[in-house]
């Protein structure tokens, strides 16, 4: 692959991490703090290029397994943080978060699962990319450019989310977890259909 073409596919895999990342910021009526900002950010930059690397040296005999249940692994996941919105945007009393204003993305466990939820289909990417037999140039600017993109696409995610959340008012968490299911169903759907 061109470094070109490396950059794409590093844009391609941000998608669904810059959507998350919207999608949960959106309930704010004030900025994040940056260390919980910067926090969220490297847990979804590291995630995408860590199992891209992951994919990368496992190489070939997981992609079968990996490709028939990534899928259904993301759905679950997203529909799980999403329903968990959904219900703390209409019974916030009944939550357990201690975070108090700020969504369930601050919670560890919801972080981490978003972020293997939105990291799943760069394993199959780094199996991929190991039958290519890439160079050590190609394979440093591969995973530094799937890290530095999906860093940039989580952090205007974040911030846009706040803007939109402040314009959509008291029920923009249910927005939130509106989408984070929908991220999820869209998953599934072209898993199913390809």
């Amino acid at each position: 692959m061109s470094y070109p073409e490396l950059l794409l596919l590093a844009i391609s895999l941000c998608f669904d991490t810059f959507t998350v990342s919207l999608s949960t910021s959106i309930c704010y009526a004030k900025p994040i703090p940056f260390v919980r900002t910067l926090r969220i950010i490297l847990a979804f930059a590291f995630g995408q290029a860590g199992f891209t690397l992951a994919g990368w040296l496992l190489g070939t005999g997981l992609y079968e397994i990996i490709s028939s249940l990534d899928h259904w692994v993301a759905f679950i996941m997203l529909a799980y943080i999403g329903g968990k919105m959904l219900k703390e945007s209409f019974h916030p009393s009944d939550t357990n978060d201690k975070s108090g204003d700020y969504s369930v993305i601050f919670s560890s466990k919801s972080l981490f699962l978003m972020t293997v939820a939105t990291s799943i289909d760069a394993f199959a990417v780094g199996i991929s990319i190991a039958l290519l037999g890439m160079d050590t140039s190609h394979l440093i600017f591969c995973f530094s450019s799937i890290f530095l993109i999906t860093a940039a696409a989580s952090l205007i995610g974040l911030k846009s989310g706040l803007k939109l959340g402040l314009n959509i008012g008291k029920r923009a968490g249910a927005v939130g977890g509106v989408i984070l299911i929908l991220i999820g169903i869209k998953i599934l759907v072209e898993h199913m259909i390809c």
